[in-house]
């Protein structure tokens, strides 16, 4: 629509817009991360176990990486969730 677009976003077909409404959450993969030029964490939900575990595990598992939205998370977790772990047998596999 033309109040979209001047927003910068773009809707393809009148069809999408209508299904849209029953959207109750989305949910983006490194692949499809939006970002404003400079990855960064601005929300999540843990659905299993404490959030101190999972981000022990999530910042231990991305630390080795050199990936842009890896290092976004590592700070995340490092400010709010110190961990110690550092992880062992990591090898970057690139694609």
């Amino acid at each position: 629509t033309g109040v979209g677009a001047k927003h910068g976003i773009l809707i393809k077909g009148g069809e999408a817009l209508e299904m849209g409404q029953n959207v109750t959450q989305v949910i983006f993969d490194k692949t499809g991360t939006l970002t404003v030029g400079k990855p960064s964490v601005t929300d999540f939900k843990v659905c299993r176990g404490t959030a101190e575990r999972f981000f022990s595990l999530l910042g231990t598992a991305e630390r080795s990486s050199e990936h842009p939205l890896a290092r976004s998370i590592v700070k995340y977790v490092e400010t709010r969730y110190p961990f110690k772990t550092e992880p062992t047998g990591f090898k970057a596999i690139p694609g």
